[in-house]
């Protein structure tokens, strides 16, 4: 799913032996014939603890948050959690040699300190004021888990008995924008749909931003809670009709939105966004093997497809932490892998024990999507690795089994509905100009209007 750049764990680490580190450190990654620049962001706070950030301008990618795992002496290790990748060197007078790993990929890679900050630049279809609908900021409380949600209602001017959409990002800690690599789609959508006549309230996930609560600790299950709130809340609002409210929900929050259809008769229609309709240890392997294409050109190898397998079904059949932890260390064995890499080993382990981790891999949605009694219109392209879209669709299709399922294909497009040239470009969600597919959002506001009349 997209737990891309969306994880924040800085760790407080022992203070270095060696001066300040302090300030920006940059190199150039070769990859193949390409070259990428990579700032390193480096700052000590009060306390003696190191944080980082990490940049990719030439991927529009700022801010990245990193773990600083160990400086010892002259040695220094960055984890980037974020995007499943590391960096270990070891600091030799105004340079930093060592190597970059993410995935299967080793590279090495030299940093030399660095004056120099860019800022991401501005997406074509970010919407820019002055706007022509009513915008405001909200406040929501989720009594039960005792937190706040902050969003952003926009309504169209004089609105009244309008139709009403709550956006549910996907998975990892994203704010109410679903902000990636200076793409903000949930502001364009946000943006199309009130022009249209539709009401649109977007939020924090809880944890994130100017939302309150622990993202950390909680499964889809609280953030179907989270969702609720803010659909309650804008079913007090004056100038919405409160049989037209539904939800559109992307990644997960197509899993959250389709959760709260079944459980809520009030729910009017709900549109699906590369949402997963299959069980989560199907879906995560299904998604490595269209990755490891789609950055290789080649079907994965039988090895690491059953090592991947192995620790799923591991997570799946498992009900105790502690014994999962062991197990998934045994299965990685963890005892014979390198120092260097052991810290990257140990924190995908945490995720891979994490209550959200297991609850996914383990969740079911066929009996929930058979449940749900309201129109669904549910989106997917064909170049989207995370979210199968042909095998999520016709689940989709199958379960619900109702005239009032509509879904749709899109040739060419990737997971957060940008044109891509190829499966190899699919991932690329940085360097693609394009936000979402213009014929994404006319056809989302065209079927609600339609629905919702």
């Amino acid at each position: 799913m997209k737990r891309l750049l969306s994880f924040l764990a800085t760790i407080a680490i022992a203070i270095p032996a060696f001066a300040s580190i302090d300030g920006q450190w940059s190199g150039i990654l070769t990859i193949q014939s390409a070259k990428l620049k990579l700032n390193f962001n480096f700052s000590t706070d009060v306390n003696g603890a190191v944080k980082c950030t990490l940049d990719s301008p030439d991927q529009n990618a700022f801010g990245i948050p990193c773990d600083v795992v160990k400086i010892v002496d002259s040695s220094i290790t960055v984890e980037v959690s974020a995007i499943k990748a590391s960096f270990s060197g070891t600091l030799q007078a105004d340079s930093i040699s060592g190597t970059f790993k993410q995935g299967l990929a080793s590279l090495p890679l030299t940093l030399h300190r660095s004056a120099a900050t860019q800022k991401p630049k501005e997406r074509a279809q970010t919407p820019q004021p002055p706007f022509p609908y009513v915008e405001k900021e909200v406040s929501i409380t989720n009594i039960a888990a005792g937190i706040t949600l902050a969003g952003t209602l926009t309504m169209p001017e004089n609105a009244k008995n309008v139709p009403a959409v709550v956006l549910i990002t996907g998975s990892g800690r994203q704010n109410r924008d679903e902000e990636l690599f200076g793409h903000r789609p949930f502001a364009v959508i946000a943006d199309y749909l009130t022009r249209q006549g539709i009401a649109v309230l977007r939020y924090d996930d809880r944890g994130t931003a100017q939302s309150t609560g622990n993202f950390d600790k909680a499964t889809t299950s609280d953030f179907a809670r989270d969702a609720r709130a803010v659909f309650d809340f804008l079913a007090s609002v004056p100038g919405i009709d409160k049989k037209k409210i539904g939800y559109i929900g992307h990644s997960e929050g197509g899993q959250i939105a389709f959760i709260n259809a079944a459980a809520d008769s009030r729910v009017a229609f709900i549109v699906l966004l590369a949402a997963p309709a299959v069980k989560g240890r199907d879906l995560i392997l299904r998604q490595n093997a269209m990755i490891y294409k789609a950055t290789t050109g080649s079907e994965i190898p039988a090895e690491a497809l059953a090592q991947v397998t192995e620790m799923l079904d591991a997570i799946d059949t498992g009900t105790n932490s502690d014994s999962l932890r062991k197990e998934l260390e045994k299965i990685l064995h963890l005892s014979s892998i390198p120092e260097s890499q052991q810290a990257m080993a140990k924190q995908q382990i945490d995720t891979a024990v994490s209550p959200w981790y297991v609850n996914f891999i383990k969740y079911n949605p066929e009996s929930t999507l058979k449940a749900v009694k309201c129109p669904i219109f549910a989106l997917g392209g064909t170049f989207d690795t995370q979210v199968d879209s042909s095998i999520n669709l016709s689940a989709i299709k199958s379960l619900c089994g109702s005239k009032k399922v509509m879904t749709k294909e899109y040739p060419g497009l990737n997971h957060l509905f940008q044109h891509c040239t190829s499966l190899s470009e699919s991932l690329s969600y940085d360097k693609i100009e394009e936000t979402i597919a213009p014929e994404v959002l006319a056809d989302i506001a065209a079927w609600i209007k339609s629905t919702a009349k």
